[in-house]
């Protein structure tokens, strides 16, 4: 699903040595967005988004 929303893979891990262990890692460069995903003790995913800033641009007009 990520790479249909323009993703590009960038690492992938996947280990079943008694308990499963899966780590993904993948970027898009139009947005600049990391995304990783990884298996946490229980069965739980985490999951993290790294973003560019997300201010609005400053604006060179001044106030009247």
């Amino acid at each position: 699903m990520l790479e249909q929303q323009g993703f590009k893979v960038d690492g992938y891990r996947e280990t079943t040595n008694g308990k499963v262990d899966t780590v993904l890692d993948a970027t898009q460069a139009s947005s600049r967005y990391l995304v990783s995903v990884g298996t946490t003790t229980g069965g739980l995913l985490l999951f993290q988004v790294n973003t560019p800033c997300l201010m609005p641009p400053t604006t060179t007009e001044t106030p009247h």
